[in-house]
């Protein structure tokens, strides 16, 4: 429920009068520290909606390298958002398709 109301508080389309969610996204990550599937909604959210690929890929490569264990609580959440992360990585070129 967490991660779900965190998508839909960040994640405000401009195409629906948000900005790119980015605000929202440094706070998600104050107050879910470890919660890793944030950071994929910001890649695939805010990088996304800014055309900034390498912001995109650092940052999926960021999750890609944390360690799943350091969170206990989180396990589960963080091995779905490697997962995720791993498939949006693969996708890239069609998501910053010119």
């Amino acid at each position: 429920a967490e991660q779900l109301l965190g998508s839909l508080a960040a994640g405000r389309a401009r195409l629906l009068g948000g900005d790119d969610g980015a605000a929202d996204f440094a706070r998600a990550r104050q107050l879910a520290p470890g919660a890793l599937l944030v950071d994929v909604m910001f890649a695939r959210g805010t990088a996304v909606a800014r055309r900034d690929r390498a912001l995109f890929e650092q940052t999926l490569r960021g999750v890609l390298a944390a360690d799943v264990t350091r969170w206990p609580a989180r396990r589960a959440d963080n091995e779905l958002a490697r997962r995720k992360a791993a498939r949006y990585l693969a996708a890239a070129d069609r998501l910053f398709a010119p």
